[in-house]
């Protein structure tokens, strides 16, 4: 599995990278505190670290139908009254 992956800011070409944690665990490479990880109810999702809220999920797959780390494709991200839309791009890494 992959390590690393980038959540490419489709409006902008913003990037945040994130890398595995530990296992259901992914962390923003800037913004520790900022973490994609797995929730049973919306599959792997980010949550607001101050108010617990969702705050961004992969669009368009049902968490039944997601694997062992974030899925690739369109990711949405909102908070209050933002949104926007990424792709999720695994990066390769060396073995």
């Amino acid at each position: 599995m992959e390590q690393e992956f980038e959540l490419r800011r489709k409006s902008d070409g913003l990037i945040y990278r994130f890398a595995r944690d530990r296992v259901g665990v992914w962390r923003r490479s800037d913004r520790p505190e900022l973490t994609i990880q797995w929730d049973p109810r919306f599959g792997w999702a980010a949550f607001d670290p101050d108010t617990v809220e969702l705050a961004g999920l992969a669009w368009g797959v049902p968490a039944a139908e997601q694997g062992s780390g974030p899925p690739a494709g369109t990711w949405v991200s909102f908070k209050g009254a933002k949104s926007y839309a990424y792709d999720l791009v695994y990066l390769r890494g060396e073995a």
